[in-house]
């Protein structure tokens, strides 16, 4: 801001009325907290909604990414592998 208007401004504020510090209403915090909290919970709940539907998302991608894995008879090396390890365990 420029040096006049910077004056401007305070000669206004100077020439101001002082206005009277009115209390606020009856029950006006209680209204407020109360709005408050109404839209915590909403917030919350639909963050909670979100969630839920990110992990289900997760959950429906992992599946098809593996879907073919979990469906193929495993590899020959695999299935040597575990015949080995059933053979060592076996009593």
């Amino acid at each position: 801001m420029r040096d006049d208007q910077i004056n401007r401004l305070m000669r206004s504020v100077a020439h101001a009325d002082d206005l009277p510090d009115e209390a606020m209403p009856f029950g006006f915090e209680t209204r407020v907290i109360a709005q408050w909290k109404s839209r915590a919970e909403e917030v919350s709940f639909a963050l909670f909604r979100r969630a839920l539907a990110f992990a289900c998302a997760a959950v429906l991608a992992s599946f098809a990414l593996s879907y073919h894995t979990l469906k193929s008879s495993p590899s020959t090396e695999l299935a040597l592998a575990d015949n080995a390890m059933e053979t060592s365990f076996a009593p």
